[in-house]
């Protein structure tokens, strides 16, 4: 889970205000009708969904899984259950959700459980590569078997066995063990693995695809780290033609790596590749430098890069933070 770093709100907060759906109108009309006086109504989750987007990129704050148009205003302290008059707008009550992690998530934490019993990317949550220095730990389960339930026509339902394949669980690391799994069990972020049977469970009636798209990441993560490793050494020397055709590898990792999205998986990948002397680093560079250099400044001048990752919550092993 991304550790993201929260800027300041720039609009004060409203226990009255709430969303509200209007026609689309002219942009200079409409914009102005909803930051009238802090007593109006205003469409304040768009403002926030717009603000979160900037800041973070558009990725599920918890899941890390990319998304388009669907991501969705989610509320850490319940509107539901919360005993605060302002949870409902609250600038700091507010992260980015995909549908699977909004609707598992649903009214927790409630009233028998507390916002400190779990972990929340903006405040807490420390990541590292290393699950000892971690709160969460990300793992590729080769050979697990799976299973597909279908439903036809009529209503009947029918299990079939599929080939068996390689998976991507989230379980908690050292650090903050008990809350990340809590965390994990919140928002049910294994879905659809049998833990018991080591078996991953397939619906075709099911939207949550979050395993799925986790484990295509961690594949174009090695594919991306075959392709440095074939660059790196064909261009080897410091000359500038060498350093150009490195850079230019690199950007294309770090755009695949923004699209693929699951950040935590990225930085895992690369990491174990490294210490497992799977991937020799160039001379004078580091896991530290690398894991800076493709998934935290990436490309500054063009703005490619994940945004908001809060750099004082990420450690790589013992070499020190990024």
């Amino acid at each position: 889970m991304r550790p993201l770093k929260r800027p300041p709100a720039e609009v004060s907060r409203d226990k009255d205000a709430r969303q509200v759906k209007k026609p689309k109108q002219d942009p200079d009309t409409y914009y102005s009708s909803i930051l009238e006086a802090s007593n109006s109504k205003k469409d304040i989750y768009g403002m926030w969904r717009g603000r979160m987007i900037a800041a973070w990129g558009k990725y599920c704050s918890y899941c890390e899984i990319p998304m388009g148009t669907g991501l969705q205003v989610e509320h850490k302290d319940p509107k539901s259950q919360s005993t605060d008059p302002f949870a409902s707008t609250a600038w700091t009550n507010m992260l980015l959700a995909c549908p699977s992690c909004n609707r598992t998530k649903s009214d927790h934490p409630n009233q028998n459980e507390r916002l400190t019993d779990f972990l929340w990317p903006d405040q807490d949550v420390k990541f590292s590569p290393d699950p000892t220095k971690s709160a969460f730990q990300y793992t590729r389960l080769s050979n697990c078997k799976a299973k597909l339930t279908q439903v036809d026509d009529s209503g009947q339902l029918s299990t079939a066995d599929l080939a068996n394949q390689d998976i991507v669980i989230v379980s908690a690391g050292s650090v903050d063990s008990a809350k990340a799994t809590r965390t994990i069990g919140m928002l049910n972020l294994n879905a659809g693995y049998d833990a018991k049977t080591n078996t991953m469970k397939y619906r075709t009636t099911a939207t949550d695809r979050r395993i799925k798209h986790r484990t295509k990441a961690w594949d174009y993560a090695l594919r991306a780290i075959a392709n440095l490793k074939a660059v790196y050494q064909e261009f080897p020397d410091d000359d500038h033609s060498d350093q150009m055709m490195r850079t230019a590898i690199e950007r294309q990792v770090i755009s695949t790596a923004i699209s693929a999205g699951f950040w935590s998986v990225w930085v895992t990948v690369f990491y174990n590749e490294v210490t497992a002397n799977r991937f020799t680093l160039p001379t004078n560079d580091t896991i530290q430098t690398l894991i800076k250099r493709l998934f935290i400044t990436g490309i500054s001048l063009l703005d490619i890069r994940f945004l908001g990752t809060d750099t004082a919550r990420i450690g790589v092993a013992q070499m020190g933070d990024i």
